[in-house]
């Protein structure tokens, strides 16, 4: 008999038995059930090893009709792979050691070769998929865009089996990454777990795609299938992650807008906030209608995107509530802002002069700076913000921008004046509706948070007012012992958790509340119940000159430390603050912030730093500096010998609670990169 038919009976014989087995596998039958017909797929395969079998060039063997049927099936690519390695295996078992055995070599060569082939078909049938991962309404917004378009690549490239186009960039060059610092990408990515994972999930998914692309040039297809479903999970995971964060933070813009204005505030970015609004807004509506209305107002927002989007790196605009527009610029020169607003509202003007000619429509825009020493929560923000678009309205140009120190003094007036006036003030203070934050005060040693300030604030629904608005009123009105006292409270209260935090508070008194004998008393037994080791008085250089006695008694009878705070910052009685450091009274001096916050640009304030570290280097006690904002200034009070520093460069003032989830050690050493 002729060996080659010899071969092919044997084969067919070896098949035959083989079917039964193949049609009982746990794994086939759990994929087949009414997807396809098993002996449809057996036939195929079947067809294909003898055609194989039979042909004389095998090296250049190629079954058009088979491979086309496997590409127009709906079979899953588990079924087929798995049957095909089970007839291998078993061709491989029967026919070794006898004569076969040249053809047992040839057909397990060819069977890898056919699912390799038939993985190509599979990426090619499923790379579309890709595309419809990505079909959705957020694809034009910034952080889908970089993956869009990468993803279309990729699609192009394995389609058109044009290799050259695949895009191979690794997570690190993707222009994702580059994007994360923009402003769009920081509104959204407020999650900390998700944006956590995000990152995550990005790096492997350009991990998988460039492995894929590996195998694939190589033409280990089967290899490259499994990277392709392993890139396909991760691509999913990623789009699903992106579009998780644009709904959650979409669903509360304006909430989230300002959420992240509060959050930069805790960073050295300055920032100035546009309120941008569209002047007698009911009256449009009563005399044009709301559907009319409701076209100008998207038209209004379209321009503000445009003229944002050319500058998104460090801008950022979006529609409130209301049908107020509300625009973020992070550092830019006030100079340029006034500039560039000027040309948006010139652009705005100009489309709604062409599209609604018989409308007479006015753009009023209020811009404010914001920053580490001038931040609003929301509530406090918008009301300022709604203020300055008052004053805006009576002006000429309709706009109002409020930058530097004059402007901020006047806002402050009018929230004194207008809203925390003397009335809300002394009912805060009756009910006590006062708590305290804590700023840490870190060792420039090693980044440990060695101290807390506590500092008071004032509980207005869900937000805290900082002191610096209302101090002076409650001196003005007497009030400021009942302040202290209270402060004294809350922060009692807290004592566990702030010694879990560090061993020591900061306390500041006023001078009224040093001279009342029942806030003395009171004094007492906070620091007996507290601990006088764990409690530092902070009082100022002119609070210790004009009221000497009084410090020293207190320090006899209770042991107390004190600081000097605004160290530097006036007319110092330098010998009666070295009696009190010489007596033990005092062992800590703050130096003052003004001369601390231009430290990194300003060589006569550094000349002026060091002498006073010098000063308490000669003296034995404790140099902390405050107003800390750059990394270069804490490397030059690092470089003077400082002790310690406080300031936004490490945090704001925050809850106790939110101190315990800090590692200010980390975000110390990130600081020293």
């Amino acid at each position: 008999m002729d060996i080659k038919k010899q071969i092919v009976e044997h084969l067919v014989e070896v098949l035959d038995g083989l079917k039964g087995t193949l049609e009982k596998d746990e794994i086939i039958l759990e994929y087949c059930k009414e997807e396809f017909k098993f002996e449809e797929l057996f036939e195929a395969q079947r067809r294909l090893l003898i055609a194989y079998v039979e042909a004389k060039d095998k090296e250049n063997f190629s079954d058009v009709e088979c491979l086309k049927f496997y590409k127009e099936y709906r079979i899953p690519y588990v079924v087929i792979v798995r049957t095909l390695k089970l007839m291998k295996q078993e061709i491989v078992s029967l026919m070794e050691g006898d004569a076969l055995a040249e053809i047992v070599v040839q057909t397990h060569s060819f069977i890898n070769k056919i699912i390799d082939s038939i993985s190509k078909i599979y990426i090619k049938k499923d790379i579309a998929s890709l595309n419809q991962m990505r079909k959705d309404k957020f694809r034009n917004y910034m952080l889908f865009k970089p993956h869009v378009a990468w993803i279309d690549k990729i699609v192009e490239s394995i389609s058109s089996d044009d290799l050259d186009k695949f895009p191979i960039v690794t997570h690190s060059n993707c222009e994702f990454s580059r994007l994360l610092n923009y402003p769009e990408a920081l509104l959204v990515c407020m999650d900390v777990n998700l944006c956590t994972y995000l990152h995550t999930i990005h790096k492997l998914l350009h991990d998988c795609s460039n492995t894929f692309f590996r195998f694939y040039h190589k033409g280990e297809y089967a290899q490259a299938y499994l990277m392709f479903k392993d890139l396909q999970e991760h691509a999913q995971k990623f789009f699903s992650i992106l579009k998780d964060l644009y709904y959650m933070t979409h669903s509360d813009l304006e909430g989230s807008f300002f959420k992240l204005v509060e959050m930069l505030c805790s960073t050295s970015q300055t920032q100035i906030v546009t309120l941008f609004d569209v002047e007698g807004l009911k009256k449009l509506n009563s005399l044009h209608g709301e559907k009319r209305l409701n076209s100008l107002l998207a038209l209004v927002h379209k321009t503000l995107e445009e003229q944002v989007d050319k500058h998104n790196d460090n801008s950022l605009v979006i529609r409130g509530i209301s049908a107020n527009f509300y625009m973020l610029n992070l550092n830019w020169d006030p100079k340029d802002l006034r500039v560039f607003l000027d040309k948006v509202r010139g652009k705005i003007k100009e489309e709604l002069r062409t599209n609604f000619e018989d409308i007479d429509i006015n753009c009023i825009s209020a811009s404010l700076e914001v920053n580490s020493l001038h931040c609003y929560q929301r509530d406090e923000l918008i009301r300022v913000l709604l203020h300055l678009k008052e004053i805006a309205r009576d002006i000429e140009t309709k706009e109002y921008m409020a930058f530097g120190k004059e402007q901020r003094d006047k806002i402050r007036q009018w929230q004194k004046d207008k809203l925390y006036n003397v009335s809300f003030i002394t009912q805060k203070l009756k009910y006590k509706e006062i708590d305290v934050v804590f700023q840490p005060i870190i060792s420039n040693s090693d980044g440990e948070i060695v101290a807390v300030e506590a500092l008071a604030r004032i509980v207005d629904a869900q937000k805290l007012i900082p002191a610096g608005i209302f101090i002076d009123t409650i001196i003005d009105i007497g009030k400021v012992v009942t302040l202290d006292s209270i402060v004294l409270d809350r922060v009692l209260e807290k004592k566990d958790r702030i010694l879990n935090i560090c061993d020591k508070v900061y306390i500041n008194t006023a001078a009224q509340s040093l001279m009342d004998v029942h806030f003395r008393q009171k004094l007492h037994a906070f620091v007996e119940s507290f601990g006088v080791e764990n409690i530092v008085i902070e009082i100022t250089e002119q609070q210790a000159i004009g009221n000497i006695d009084i410090v020293r008694k207190l320090h006899k009878e209770t042991g107390a430390r004190f600081a000097i705070d605004d160290f530097g910052s006036g007319y110092t009685a330098l010998k009666t603050v070295a009696d009190l450091v010489y007596e033990g009274t005092i062992d800590i001096l703050k130096v003052d912030g003004e001369l601390i916050r231009n430290l990194d640009s300003q060589k006569q304030m550094q000349n002026i730093v060091e002498v006073i570290v010098q000063m308490c280097q000669t003296m034995n006690i404790v140099c902390l500096a405050e107003f800390v904002e750059s990394k270069e200034s804490l490397r030059i009070l690092k470089n003077f010998g400082a002790h310690f520093s406080q300031g936004y460069l490490f945090s704001t003032p925050r809850r106790v609670e939110e101190l315990l989830t800090i590692d200010m050690k980390d975000r110390f050493l990130e600081l020293l990169l």
